[in-house]
């Protein structure tokens, strides 16, 4: 069974399934799938852990428990930058055939801007 967290006076246990797009629904993943997955599952921060993820060829779905004190927009930012200078480190030669503009900023782009939230609970009868 699941246990439940707790912060100073709070106890919780709060999942979500989230959905990130890849810039232009660009089909790159498949490349370091299994890297990727990997680095996401040990992803860490003091607010939030990635349990579980499943990639397909344009997007990936993270389920992700986190405490009540953390909003899902900073928790999916910070996922997001993670994962991207993560991928741009390590596959900088395949990331540069699919994505050859910057932004105006100088920054090294992977995602879209949205994402897909919903609870998540396994139900135990």
């Amino acid at each position: 069974m699941l246990k439940y967290q707790s912060i100073s006076h709070a106890k919780f246990r709060t999942n979500s399934h989230l959905v990130f797009f890849t810039k232009y629904r660009t089909s790159v993943l498949e490349e370091y799938e299994e890297g990727l997955q990997e680095m996401m599952i040990h992803l860490s921060h003091p607010r939030y852990s990635v349990i579980e993820v499943g990639i397909d060829k344009n997007h990936v779905h993270p389920i992700v428990s986190a405490k009540p004190t953390i909003t899902i927009g900073n928790m999916v930012a910070g996922i997001k930058k993670k994962t991207t200078a993560w991928v741009w480190e390590n596959y900088e030669d395949i990331m540069n055939s699919y994505y050859w503009k910057r932004k105006k900023t100088g920054r090294r782009v992977l995602w879209t801007r949205g994402y897909f939230c919903e609870t998540y609970r396994k139900c135990f009868l």
